[in-house]
């Protein structure tokens, strides 16, 4: 899939949780191992963002060509921040691209790739939805809306701008998969989906 990349934003404060997100373990591995072996079949660069300081979270090495390093040019300013920094590390001929924040522990494989089928001309991106609400950072757009909608500055500015008074399509996560949107902001969370995941009757 030549012309498909992903941005995976894994620089946010996790001030809920009180820890980095990304470094999180489940199952072995970190959120930001699990999302990088989970969207690597559907892509052909991805870009992890993260702050200025931060460091890559535990990365099995076999994964570590599969992505590049951005890091925000500006402290504190957001995940919009992020997804405009990321954007230069992409060529041109990268057409579409996941928008992935790095606490979505029950994500998997298919349901980015049913995701990525309903991004059409008609629309700018595809957004997942839970319970009426979307979430941008869940998502697939083409790449010359993101660069359009992020100029000229991102510092601040909430994500909602690239979903509101924009053709964004909405998928809802399947009957059988409920969860397979959530994510994870706080301890109690994070411990549900240890304990979901990491059960022997997870897949």
């Amino acid at each position: 899939m030549t012309n498909i990349g992903a941005i995976l934003l894994a620089g946010g404060l996790s001030s809920r949780m009180g820890q980095d997100k990304a470094a999180l373990t489940i199952a072995g591995q970190t959120l930001l191992e699990r999302l990088v072996r989970i969207v690597s079949p559907l892509v052909n660069r991805s870009v992890v963002m993260l702050s200025a300081s931060q460091k890559l979270p535990d990365i099995a090495p076999e994964l570590l060509d599969y992505f590049v390093i951005g890091r925000d040019s500006r402290p504190e300013e957001g995940p919009l921040q992020g997804i405009s920094d990321a954007l230069p590390l992409f060529g041109t001929e990268v057409e579409r691209l996941f928008v992935l924040s790095c606490d979505l522990p029950y994500l998997n494989t298919q349901v980015l790739d049913d995701l990525r089928l309903l991004l059409t001309p008609a629309v700018d991106g595809v957004c997942a939805e839970v319970g009426g609400r979307v979430n941008p950072l869940l998502a697939v757009y083409f790449r010359q809306f993101l660069v359009d909608a992020v100029q000229p500055s991102a510092a601040g500015r909430s994500c909602m701008i690239l979903v509101d008074d924009h053709p964004i399509a909405r998928m809802q996560p399947p009957d059988d998969d409920l969860l397979v949107f959530d994510g994870i902001n706080t301890p109690d969370g994070y411990a549900k989906a240890k304990r979901l995941l990491e059960s022997p009757e997870s897949p």
